[in-house]
Parts: C-alpha cells; sequence; structure tokens
C-alpha cells in the first residue's frame, strides 16, 4: 500500500523509533515516516480549553515540556526515511503528505485531537488506518476520547472493540496487534 506513516504526538520518540526500527530492519527505507509535533508542550490555547470548558485542573494538563526539536531530530539522524516536523498539529495541512497510510494520533486534548481527526480521514488512503491513543474516559488526557466519540458519532462509525471492552488492554496483545499492522505495510 503506498503512502506516509504519520506519528501526531511525538513526545520522546519511542514510538516513532518502533517504527522507525521495524522499517529498517525490514527493508522498506523507503518508506518515510513523518513525526509531527509542536516539540514544546501542549499549545496555550488547547491547555486554557481544557481548563475553562472542560474544567481540569491546571496542574493536571501540563506536559512535555522536555521535548526540544533539535535534540529530537539530533536523536534520528540515523534514519533518513524520519522526518520532523514543527507544527501546531492542528493547524497542519495534511493534504501535503497524503495519501496517508498509517496515522499515530497521540495529542491528548481536545481541541486538537477534534480538528486533527477529520483531516486525517479525509487524506486517509483505501485501507489506512487511524490510531487513536487516549481513547479512555474519566482520566486526565479523556479530551482525545471526547473528540472521537464525536468524530464517530459525526460520521456514524461504529465505536467498540477490543481496546474499549478490554480495559486495560494487556500489553502482549498490544504489541502483537501492532506487529502485525506493521509487518503489511510493504
Amino acid at each position: 500500500m503506498k503512502g506516509a506513516i504519520v506519528e501526531i504526538g511525538v513526545a520522546r520518540g519511542l514510538t516513532t523509533r518502533f517504527i522507525a526500527e521495524h522499517i529498517l530492519r525490514s527493508g522498506y527505507e523507503d518508506q518515510m515516516i513523518y513525526a509531527i509535533d509542536t516539540f514544546s508542550s501542549f499549545v496555550e490555547e488547547h491547555i486554557d480549553y481544557e481548563i475553562s470548558a472542560r474544567k481540569k485542573p491546571s496542574g493536571a494538563i501540563e506536559g512535555f515540556g522536555y521535548n526540544d526539536y533539535r535534540v529530537w531530530s539530533r536523536n534520528f539522524a540515523g534514519f533518513p526515511f524520519v522526518k520532523a516536523i514543527q507544527a501546531d498539529c492542528a493547524r497542519f495541512d495534511y493534504a501535503r503528505l497524503a495519501p496517508l497510510k498509517v496515522v499515530f494520533l497521540d495529542v491528548d486534548l481536545y481541541i486538537p485531537t477534534k480538528k486533527v481527526l477529520p483531516k486525517l480521514y479525509e487524506n486517509l488512503a483505501p485501507g489506512g488506518a487511524i490510531l487513536v491513543d487516549d481513547v479512555q474516559d474519566n482520566n486526565r488526557f479523556d479530551g482525545a476520547y471526547q473528540a472521537y466519540m464525536e468524530f464517530c458519532r459525526e460520521r456514524s462509525i461504529k465505536t467498540g472493540g477490543y481496546r474499549q471492552s478490554l480495559r486495560p488492554a494487556p500489553q502482549e496483545l498490544t504489541v502483537r496487534r501492532a506487529w502485525r499492522i506493521f509487518n503489511h505495510l510493504g
């Protein structure tokens, strides 16, 4: 299947590293991975919305300030097929990377998840997949859950599946599922 692999919300790059190592070992080095992040924590307006509209305590929403674009990029210098893009994911034009084969969306908060999901969906390759992290209600980052559920409801997309029915999902099952996805990327 042709298309880009995109990770949105990369933090320290552990998922990016997993994908890059798999691609390298599998010989798919012509496959680009785009890693999109502010590389400076959450966008202020997104934090403000969580606090004012969603009533989250201010200390519970902060995080990821350790991220640094130069350090992150230097850590991936040995992977020329990984391209870091420093941007607010809610404002990024995903058509520039289309078609999208596999997308990992891990931005935690309501506004970026709500704004990004339709853009990803519009640019998804036939047979492609969007994987959304933090789709779990009643936790500090449940904005992703709310936005995901609204997105699915607006498009009559059925929700559920093993991640929602097996809380918490066994780590071994999660890794095996991810490995199966990556074994079919070529």
